[in-house]
């Protein structure tokens, strides 16, 4: 099975099927580069068959599959029999580039619609793959494995959420929308605190009980507001995916709890 969204190369092991499909793992690469990436996922890495399906880089048309999505590859330990491994370039930690969100999200959602996985994302204790129930998407430091195979890398659950397109509600605390209102201005807001950059809308927020507003730096908000308006050659996704990170940055900065961002457009007068 071909994705559509990246470009096929095969590797240089042959086809092994597959019995299911049913949890795919996400990896980060470390930093060895596209070339070098790629290299691994053409030419076998390990001493068994297939190193990976999936490699998505860091710039604009680096995103290759090496092996059919019902096949195996040697991509995690105790997580090879149970579904694909979806490399993305970089070390864990460092922010996904527009260009992974954008590919990503496309291989993601397809790999989904494909298997009929849910878009769900397990990134916490670990978790037993191969020889388990669980269903959906996982990253490679949950997998459960003997020690010696143990991994570090991780996709961040906002990134995957992101890359899913999950819909949600401002319900809780941790949870923190960027919203464009019908005048084009930026609204950041949580289920109790609003982060206001129109006045309007401020007031229309304090009038609503919501309380704690935080005014964010004048200049940062007009250039966020332009590149919403003129995205250097990027479609609206891939640019509210970078003012989300950005975001992100900023609460850090400034010891606000960032919980779990996501981004989405709303009509808000």
């Amino acid at each position: 099975m071909i994705c559509p969204y990246t470009t096929f190369e095969h590797g240089a092991d042959r086809d092994i099927l597959l019995g299911q499909v049913r949890a795919c793992v996400l990896h980060r690469t470390g930093n060895f580069g596209w070339t070098g990436n790629r290299a691994a996922g053409l030419n076998r890495l390990h001493s068994t068959p297939g190193t990976f399906h999936f490699l998505i880089g860091r710039e604009e048309g680096q995103a290759s599959q090496f092996y059919p999505a019902n096949c195996y590859t040697t991509h995690a330990a105790d997580a090879n029999w149970s579904g694909d491994g979806v490399e993305f370039e970089g070390p864990p930690g460092e922010p996904l580039t527009a260009f992974q969100l954008a590919k990503g999200g496309e291989v993601i959602r397809w790999l989904a619609k494909v298997f009929n996985l849910p878009l769900q994302y397990h990134d916490a204790e670990f978790i037993r793959i191969d020889n388990g129930a669980y269903r959906g998407f996982v990253s490679h430091r949950a997998v459960l494995t003997a020690p010696e195979w143990r991994h570090s890398d991780y996709i961040e659950a906002a990134e995957f959420d992101i890359m899913a397109g999950v819909p949600k509600s401002p319900t809780g605390e941790d949870d923190m929308f960027i919203v464009q209102t019908e005048t084009g201005r930026l609204v950041l807001f949580t289920g109790t605190r609003a982060y206001d950059i129109d006045d309007a809308t401020r007031n229309a927020h304090v009038a609503q009980g919501i309380p704690n507003y935080l005014g964010f730096d004048e200049a940062w908000v007009a250039a966020e507001q332009a590149r919403l308006a003129n995205p250097p050659g990027l479609s609206e996704a891939q640019t509210r995916a970078i003012v989300a990170e950005e975001v992100k940055a900023l609460l850090n900065a400034t010891a606000i709890k960032p919980g779990t961002i996501r981004v989405k457009t709303l009509s808000v007068s």
